[in-house]
Formats: C-alpha cells, structure tokens, sequence
C-alpha cells in the first residue's frame, strides 16, 4: 500500500471514530454501556419502535430485567429481559419519565380510625347523619393488626360524600336483620376511599355503595350494604 493510500484508510478511521463518538455522546445509554437497578428506562420489547417506559429492577452479566410501568390502573406490570448484546442492546434506552403512581412509595400512616364499635348516639331513634357515618365507617375499619394480613392489618374508610333518602318499608324477602315489617329503611349513598396497610403495601381503593340504615328492634340503628354502584381498580404501592 502506498502512501498516499494509508493516508487515506486513516483519514477514513478517522472519520468513522469521530462518528461514533457522537453517536455515543448522543445516547446514554452507550456511552455509560449500561443501567444501574433503580435506573427509569424505555424499552422497544417488540422491535418495532413501540418505547414503552419501566424500571431496571434486576441485572447479570448479560441481561437486564426490566419491570414495566402498566398501561392502566389496576393492569398488572410486566417484566421484559432485554439483552445486553447484539440488537437487543439497541432495545433500551434511558427515560426521563416518573415512576407510575403504583410504583411510588405510599407514605400515609393508619391514623385516625375509629375505636370500634360506637355506641355513643345509637339508640337515639331520631336518625342522626354523624351516627349513620361511623355505623357505615365502622362496617370496614379496623386497626392494630386487627385486619387479615393478606389484605392489611389496619384500614380506613374515609366517606367523602354521603347523602341520605327517603324512607322504604321492610322488605322481609331481601332485607335481613334485628326488624319488623314496618320497620322504615333509610336509603345512604356512600361515596368512599378506602386505604389498607399492610406491613409492605398500602392499597387504596375508592367507590360508591349504598347502604341501608334503620332503627332496629334491638332500640338501636344499624347499616347493611344494599348494594355496590361503582368501584374503581384498587391502587396498590409500596408502604414508604
């Protein structure tokens, strides 16, 4: 080879090293060769150009397995290993998008449940709404590890609206309870948020559910749940 060919193959390399090093300085990703556990990261799982955002949350010397964020509340989040060699490197990059809600740390604490039972205003037999609300509050809460540690140890039942309707006669073919055929049932639409604490997660859910409270022949009132309108996917995050 002549000189003036050499000179030629290294203006080449050069350029071609030059090139790379831009393509490295643009991304991340390369230029650091790879992502810590921890690390917000997008990953093309299918090749086609479909980022989708998740979380490394476990790696070795030739993977990475990413957890990633769910497309809809209550869906559960997959985990997806992405290589770390050949095209597959190609498939994940860094992300500067949050963590999705479920994957944030909760660091609400179980306070303010109501020591239960009540007995305070219950057989009064004027319905009183304040009475009516901790009837309700008590049927789901509970504290001190009282709870099934499947689902959580200690809950709130936070009633965020509540309105009370007319009177019903007893229905003796599916109302069941401490009452006679003319007991009158008061209609209560509970719109609600209820949190669970568990020793690793705090799961929160809300919806709306009417209930039925009457004064019963035991000269005191009661609630039983008539019937669910609406509950949303529940929200489970880590316990911070």
């Amino acid at each position: 080879m002549g000189s003036s060919s050499r000179r030629i193959a290294r203006a080449i390399a050069a350029v071609l090293l030059f090139a790379a090093a831009l393509v490295g300085a643009g991304d991340p990703a390369h230029a650091s060769g790879k992502f810590k556990i921890g690390d917000r990261v997008e990953v093309d799982d299918l090749g086609n150009g479909g980022w989708r955002p998740g979380v490394v949350i476990a790696e070795d010397a030739r993977t990475y397995l990413v957890r990633m964020d769910p497309r809809s509340a209550g869906e559960t989040s997959p985990n997806f290993t992405v290589l770390k060699t050949g095209i597959y490197e190609t498939r994940i990059r860094p992300s500067a998008a949050g963590l999705p809600e479920a994957q944030t740390k909760n660091s609400s604490q179980p306070t303010g449940i109501l020591d239960c039972p009540i007995t305070e205003g219950i057989g009064k037999r004027r319905l009183d709404e304040a009475v009516i609300a901790k009837l309700i509050r008590c049927m789901h809460e509970y504290k001190d590890g009282a709870g099934p540690t499947s689902i959580g140890t200690d809950s709130r039942f936070d009633i965020t609206s509540m309105k009370v309707g007319g009177p019903r006669v007893w229905n003796v073919l599916n109302d069941i309870g401490p009452a006679t055929a003319s007991t009158q049932v008061y209609p209560v639409k509970v719109s609600y948020t209820q949190t669970w604490w568990a020793r690793e997660s705090v799961r929160t859910q809300k919806g709306i559910t009417i209930y039925g409270c009457y004064y019963s022949t035991l000269s005191e009132w009661t609630c039983a749940v008539n019937s669910r309108v609406k509950r949303e996917p529940d929200l489970v995050q880590p316990r911070g």
